[in-house]
């Protein structure tokens, strides 16, 4: 099964400044003011993605995005860029280690309204919707799915690109011939419109898993969750670049951001893996 994925902004129906906010910039001051956005900023393969998203963010040519990552010294500008995201965050929050190690922590907590915005996957979503379905007491006023909105995050640059991430299913080359028509049986299957639907379609009380397919909805097929539509949308035409090397190139960008971008709270291990580093 082939699914597409990326960063996505979500916030309240009706938050106008969110919702027209054009630049990079203009987001960061709406919520720096409050220190109301919840995103996470721990791990290194999560800060190497976050570090293309910044650089593509400022860049029109998809060549160039690749030639900036591929430089072993981080850019400034985009440092600059995720810095400036990290200061709208609320103390203790976004760049905690155990808070990254809780899935979905930061998309529930969204959910019970302790963020004005939250910045994630579109799948993370299950996380919140499930939180409001499983634990969220009548008097919370938890965002139900009717609440929330979303939208793609403005560029650095105008003409800045988004960027997108598809998982796929493969074969190993080295398969004997009867394992390899096995394994393209149950390719064959998982990504027909059948096993999507099973998928995105989920029958209650399970909340909705808001994977973005990466292919195309067949004519008379809608998905049934309300923010299919935006999520589609806001995904819109994305850079999904390959090269060699390149996860390993994200992944070392992000250790070297990760020293950077100190921690939130006291980290035995990030003082042990940055020496010399100041919090």
């Amino acid at each position: 099964m082939s699914i597409s994925s990326g960063n996505f902004l979500f916030y309240e129906v009706g938050d106008n400044s969110i919702a027209t906010a054009s630049s990079w910039d203009s987001l960061a001051s709406i919520l720096s003011q409050d220190r109301a956005l919840l995103v996470d900023f721990a791990g290194a393969s999560t800060l190497g993605e976050w570090y293309m998203t910044t650089i593509a963010s400022s860049q029109v040519e998809p060549a160039g995005v690749l030639a900036l990552i591929q430089k072993p010294e981080l850019q400034a500008a985009a440092v600059t860029a995720l810095q400036s995201l990290l200061a709208t965050c609320p103390a203790g929050f976004c760049r905690s280690r155990s808070l990254h190690d809780r899935v979905g922590f930061y998309a529930r907590m969204f959910a019970h309204r302790k963020a004005r915005a939250y910045i994630g996957y579109s799948e993370t979503l299950h996380s919140a919707l499930q939180e409001v379905q499983d634990d969220c007491m009548p008097y919370e006023q938890c965002r139900t799915e009717d609440r929330i909105a979303v939208r793609a995050l403005p560029p650095i640059t105008p003409g800045g690109q988004l960027v997108g991430w598809v998982d796929a299913l493969t074969i190993h080359a080295g398969l004997a011939d009867s394992k390899a028509a096995l394994a393209r049986e149950f390719i064959d299957f998982v990504t027909s419109w059948k096993a999507y639907q099973s998928i995105l379609n989920p029958d209650w009380p399970d909340a909705p898993c808001y994977l973005l397919p990466a292919v195309e909805v067949p004519d008379g097929a809608p998905l049934k969750p309300v923010l299919y539509p935006a999520l589609t949308a806001a995904f819109g035409s994305r850079l999904i670049a390959t090269a060699p090397h390149l996860n390993d190139d994200l992944r070392a960008r992000g250790k070297k951001l990760n020293c950077i971008l100190p921690p939130e709270r006291q980290d035995p291990k990030w003082q042990k893996d940055c020496p010399g580093a100041v919090e």
